[in-house]
């Protein structure tokens, strides 16, 4: 007989992603699944440690990429700003090498639809010469000055109503330009594990594996709880009632085995979950059904 290892989920920190206009945002890689028109990522459990965060543009074009230190407990917000490095408060950004920002401006410049700037006017009414904005700070085809800059500055860090609208009208794209455009965003992967909800009564699991690789377990299509290759465990809370459960594999996130899972208030159940065998309760093995 061995002992069950409680490990409490690692979801530790939030993490807010604010853009000027709706991007593709990726977390370590991972696209992470965004509202069509959205402005705002927010991941409300994420590990502390240095994760690495890159924005590309809808039609696949790499803007910037930065890596992000995320302290314990902590609500980090990062607000980017095209042709500037990443406001971040919460956290810091990585001691690693900085971002080549120049080669990041170069493809921005090569997207379909950038308008390229062209040589420096001398201005009708005065002596000094009029500056084209430079690649870095064109705005998906609209050349930002620097009132324009701050506008969207300003707006990133107080997100109100207002100011989204006035922004808008002052260098914004429409958030629903790629649904009219018919952009195709692709298959999101799950989001991740929900915040709990007031007034809802939540019951206890334990997900248990005696080795094998590793898998995830997913409800509802959000993450729920990770186990590393090897004997692991892992207590959660789930709200009491039938429950969709999900059984991942940790290498590359295809659906192993699915079935639900009937959480009771006063009852912790002990599911054995496994990369080579189906999931089954040990305590009242009726409380599991495969799909």
């Amino acid at each position: 007989m061995f002992m069950i290892a409680s490990m409490p989920a690692w979801a530790a920190s939030r993490l807010v992603i604010s853009t000027p206009e709706p991007m593709q945002v990726f977390v370590d890689g991972m696209l992470e699944p965004t509202s069509i028109g959205s402005v705002r990522v927010a991941l409300p459990h994420i590990k502390p440690g240095e994760h690495t965060i890159a924005l590309h543009s809808l039609s696949g074009h790499m803007l910037h990429t930065e890596k992000v230190v995320v302290p314990e407990n902590a609500d980090v917000r990062v607000t980017y700003i095209p042709g500037m490095p990443f406001e971040i408060t919460g956290a810091a950004p990585s001691l690693g090498p900085a971002p080549d920002n120049a080669s990041v401006a170069n493809q921005v410049s090569s997207a379909p639809g950038t308008v390229q700037p062209g040589p420096a006017s001398a201005s009708q009414g005065g002596s000094s010469g009029r500056i084209q904005p430079r690649t870095a700070e064109i705005l998906s085809g609209s050349a930002a000055s620097t009132s324009r800059a701050s506008g969207l500055a300003n707006v990133m860090k107080n997100p109100s109503p207002t100011n989204l609208v006035v922004g808008t009208g002052r260098g914004l794209k429409s958030m629903t330009a790629g649904a009219r455009a018919g952009t195709n965003f692709g298959a999101a992967p799950p989001a991740a594990r929900k915040v709990k909800k007031a007034n809802v009564i939540y019951g206890r699991a334990i997900f248990q594996k005696t080795g094998g690789g590793p898998v995830v377990i997913y409800e509802a299509g959000h993450l729920l709880a990770q186990l590393a290759a090897g004997e692991a465990a892992v207590t959660v809370d789930l709200e009491v009632g039938r429950r969709e459960i999900e059984v991942r594999s940790g290498v590359d996130y295809a659906v192993l085995y699915q079935g639900d899972l009937q959480v009771d208030q006063h009852h912790v159940e002990q599911v054995m979950v496994s990369d080579a065998a189906p999931p089954r309760a040990t305590l009242r093995p009726w409380l599991w059904k495969d799909l």
